[in-house]
């Protein structure tokens, strides 16, 4: 501590000053080089996006009117969910066509021969499946079937496939038919009137996979004051809801990776934090 005194003791205050003068200096031409660097990403991003948009008009594929960086994500989910908005496109368009995510191209296609040739025919080269959203990387043990995609897939498929033998699915049978019976029994006390068929569909469905899946029968069908059906159909529209981080990852796809790392980072500081709180 004392040579460190004596230090500043004779240091020269003209020579601090200079050297500050210079510290500062440093600093601008670090913030202006950052400022062009981030400039000149942007415009070859850019670049890139618009390149993108040519993949189907190289090609001579009918696309939808795009939307810059959004493509045609906001007309999808504008007035119609997504099958009446394809089901209107096909009509439109043909049994061919592309549409844009952001900027990344799906083509979409509705003939019998091309569908046979990619699921059949050449299904080894078509077995990856689309990365949706946010999920997490393929070595997170977080991964399930319905996100797996490749060799881990089928890998996870065999591992099932037992469970849905002939013989496993015949035992099922008499369980389908009783929740079958119970839907009947429900839409006959409703045939004077409208009805909804999508919301009696749902309970049929929780119903079916409650009693096969779980074991458990918990009346869903007739009790309109399920707590289990009002728990479960909360669960499917969480997942169904786009959030702002949904968006981002559609249309800058290509950070996916990098957003997918922030939530998990973020997730564990709030987890500690909470802790640390309790």
């Amino acid at each position: 501590m004392q040579t460190l005194a004596l230090n500043w003791k004779y240091f020269d205050l003209n020579e601090l000053k200079q050297l500050y003068g210079e510290i500062q200096i440093d600093r601008f031409w670090l913030l202006k080089a950052t400022g062009i660097g981030l400039s000149a990403f942007s415009l070859l991003y850019l670049a890139k996006i618009w390149h993108s948009y040519q993949f189907f008009k190289k090609r001579s594929i009918k696309t939808p009117p795009i939307e810059f960086i959004f493509g045609n994500v906001r007309q999808t989910f504008r007035n119609k969910n997504i099958s009446e908005q394809l089901h209107e496109w096909t009509k439109k368009y043909g049994q061919v066509y592309g549409f844009f995510e952001g900027h990344q191209p799906v083509l979409v296609t509705s003939d019998i021969d091309i569908i046979q040739h990619c699921l059949i025919k050449q299904a080894s080269n078509f077995a990856a499946r689309k990365k949706i959203h946010l999920n997490p990387r393929d070595s997170s043990p977080y991964v399930d079937l319905l996100i797996a995609k490749n060799s881990q897939w089928k890998r996870m498929r065999m591992v099932m496939n037992p469970t849905f033998s002939s013989a496993k699915l015949r035992e099922l049978s008499p369980v389908l038919v009783n929740c079958a019976d119970r839907l009947i029994d429900v839409l006959d006390k409703e045939t004077d009137k409208p009805v909804n068929v999508a919301q009696f569909f749902k309970r049929f469905t929780m119903d079916s996979i409650w009693n096969c899946a779980f074991g458990v029968d918990i009346n869903i069908q007739f009790d309109r004051e399920s707590e289990y059906f009002i728990k479960c159909e909360k669960i499917f529209k969480d997942l169904s809801d786009l959030n702002f981080l949904t968006y981002l990852s559609d249309y800058f796809h290509e950070f996916r990776e990098i957003i997918v790392d922030l939530i998990i980072i973020f997730n564990r500081f709030l987890g500690l934090f909470i802790d640390i709180r309790n």
